[in-house]
């Protein structure tokens, strides 16, 4: 128990388990401030943070890392839970507590299983702001050759904010991947991607945001779940429950499979839903396994408007390709699975400016049904 704590240039508060018996827990009560910081990202060997650990050919679990103060500031720091220990020894779990966490520079709060062991559980609650940014990282994975499962990641807060940074879960096992759960006021997500994936055996996690206000994608912002080249686990469900959805500037929710499993399902719980400058909600499949279903549900207005010029033609100057605002259902050129259906109901839809809603099948798979409700 401190008032402020400062670990800096690799310096690190670490519990281990070298053997059979389990890690000792990490707790930090700090009644200012907590500051992990490093003067380069990813100063390996060496890096600075907390961090939990079961050591190869242990059998032991990790403690947990429990953390409590009112600022949590991170630049190039790292807090970290993972297993590599022999048979079925877990990882701990990171909780942390704060009013607000600003995590940037190449920081990262990370929890995998190497092994049979199951990775840690992520809590992040901030009673205010939670701020992502420059390249940093929220990530738990089930790696390759782990039997497993990825702990689930769990944020809530009033405004979650991401910038050029990254929140996934993943597994390349035979273990699933874990959930990502968001509960929050306002989501904005800018040049960052949030991600459940299998590459593997294993299932993907299901992604589900829960925002009371607002949820701006901008940016190329991207809410991604994906069953990968190689997997044969199926990729997770995605839910959305907002008032206003905004996607612009070539920002994209999607689920989609490239391999043997079938890609998620994607439902907006909406009342306002806004697409602009080529941006897109889409279910998809590239491969063997099928589409998934997409669901608006009883939206008040969903206004698609935009488009991207693609290739034009020298002679003419006309557009030979363009890149469209739209929700759409597809199956793939290169796919033979079936595209899922795509099921819309809402008050109002204005589409315009080259705007699209699609159930398209280029494949050898089936296209999926479209249905729209306007009320």
């Amino acid at each position: 128990k401190v008032d402020n704590l400062t670990i800096r240039e690799r310096s690190q508060v670490a519990a281990a388990t070298f053997a059979s018996g389990n890690g000792g827990d990490i707790n930090i009560i700090a009644a200012d401030s907590i500051e992990i910081t490093n003067s380069k990202a990813l100063p390996f060997p060496f890096p600075t943070g907390l961090f939990s650990v079961v050591l190869p050919n242990s059998i032991g679990n990790a403690g947990n890392i429990t953390v409590e103060t009112p600022q949590l500031k991170m630049q190039a720091g790292i807090i970290s839970a993972i297993t590599r220990g022999n048979g079925n020894a877990n990882a701990g779990n990171i909780t942390l507590k704060v009013d607000n966490l600003a995590a940037k520079d190449g920081s990262q709060i990370i929890t995998s299983t190497f092994s049979g062991g199951n990775g840690a559980e992520l809590n992040i609650s901030a009673a205010k702001l939670i701020e992502v940014t420059d390249f940093s990282f929220l990530v738990s994975n089930a790696l390759e050759f782990s039997t497993g499962v990825a702990g689930n990641i769990t944020i809530s807060t009033p405004q979650f904010v991401m910038q050029d940074s990254v929140l996934s879960t993943r597994t390349d096992s035979e273990g699933n991947s874990g959930n990502i759960t968001l509960k929050v006021d306002n989501l904005a997500v800018s040049d960052s991607l949030i991600l459940t994936s299998t590459s593997a055996g294993g299932n993907g996690g299901d992604l589900t945001v829960s925002a009371t206000e607002s949820i701006k994608l901008t940016d190329s912002g991207l809410l991604y779940s994906r069953a990968i080249p190689g997997s044969t686990g199926d990729a997770g469900n995605m839910t959305i429950d907002t008032s206003q959805l905004s996607l612009v500037q070539e920002s994209n929710i999607s689920a989609s499979t490239r391999s043997e499993g079938n890609a998620g399902s994607i439902t907006l719980k909406v009342d306002n839903l806004t697409m602009r400058d080529s941006s897109t909600v889409q279910t998809a499949t590239y491969a063997a396994g099928n589409g998934g279903d997409m669901t608006i549900i009883e939206a008040d207005s969903i206004d698609i408007a935009g488009f991207r010029e693609g290739e034009v033609d020298e002679n003419d100057g006309s557009l030979i390709t363009f890149f469209p605002t739209a929700i759409y259902s597809v199956s793939a050129q290169s796919s033979t699975g079936n595209a899922g259906n795509l099921n819309i109901s809402s008050k109002q839809i204005n589409i315009r400016d080259q705007g699209r809603i699609m159930a398209t099948n280029f494949g050898t798979g089936n296209a999926g049904n479209l249905n729209v409700n306007v009320d």
